[in-house]
């Protein structure tokens, strides 16, 4: 089946694929979400919302070039394997608005580089590893922010 086939998938006038939404399918497996972006340079938005995928996510600096809006990664099980990785908010696009890495185990870094998330309405990163974020100044959060979480957090001690 081509892409403009399938559910949750949307593509620009150029046939490149801009959009993933998969919500709440809990889908099950190991997914390695840098190489996933890597193989989709012109992804706006990825919306794995209510998944039950294990493997990895590193932030690198060609993730800064995406044009990502929307990056949701919400696990719905809280058993079994999360996604891991180093999530660095160095390497995300400003684009960004939109960040939910509940229940995860990422390790946050470089949690300053948040004040130039300008369009960034919704941040939640609850039950990942903050401690090596650096200091967590919330006055450094956009403006703009609606929605907000760190709750169990692991954070330096």
């Amino acid at each position: 089946n081509p892409p403009t086939k399938w559910k949750g998938v949307r593509l620009d006038a150029a046939g490149n694929i801009i959009e993933i939404v998969a919500q709440n399918t809990k889908m099950e497996g190991t997914l390695d979400v840098t190489k996933l972006l890597e193989q989709l340079p012109h992804l706006q938005v990825l919306d794995l919302s209510g998944h039950k995928l294990s493997g990895t996510f590193n932030t690198t600096e060609n993730s800064r070039a995406l044009p990502l809006v929307k990056l949701d990664l919400f696990r719905f099980d809280v058993s079994g394997s999360p996604l891991t990785g180093m999530f660095d908010f160095d390497h995300l696009p400003a684009t960004i608005s939109h960040l939910d890495l509940l229940n995860n185990s990422f390790t946050i870094k470089n949690w300053s580089s948040v004040a130039k998330f300008t369009a960034l309405s919704w941040l939640w990163l609850p039950c990942n590893d903050l401690s090596s974020a650096g200091n967590i100044d919330f006055s450094l959060l956009p403006r703009g922010i609606q929605r907000f979480s760190i709750e169990s957090c692991k954070f330096a001690p």
